[in-house]
């Protein structure tokens, strides 16, 4: 038996990943049913048990320098599937480390919200606090 509750985001089920898959087959991509499925996918592979965090975060650098190459290549398909693996892997680091992706983002947005600077040579510089 498989059930999701949307508000809370909780998955309640004993199942493998064709049985989640077919459960979320009709639904829209969403945050929620990627983070579903991306848990699934991890798990099935024992990704959460015989991966380190120190080796999600090489992961991560890794993927980020795909993104980079796929955007000097000028490869917009091939973009967005790096952008995608990005994703995936923060969202793996994230489960590793208990933590939802949207604490990170909410810690990020009071860290900068207020934040002040400008762009030099197309870079933003923030604005130095005392």
């Amino acid at each position: 038996m498989i059930s999701y509750n949307f508000e809370t985001g909780q998955l309640i089920c004993n199942t493998n990943i064709k049985q989640v898959e077919q459960f979320i087959k009709g639904f829209k991509m969403t945050w929620e049913t990627f983070k579903l499925r991306i848990t699934f996918w991890g798990t099935e592979r024992q990704l959460y048990k015989e991966v380190s965090v120190r080796t999600q975060i090489d992961q991560l650098v890794e993927e980020v320098g795909e993104v980079k190459k796929a955007y000097e290549e000028e490869t917009v398909g091939n973009l967005m599937v790096e952008i995608g693996d990005v994703y995936t892997v923060l969202h793996n680091l994230c489960h590793m480390l208990g933590v939802e992706p949207e604490e990170c983002m909410e810690l990020t947005w009071g860290k900068i919200k207020d934040c002040n600077g400008e762009f030099i040579d197309g870079n933003y510089v923030r604005e130095k606090v005392n």
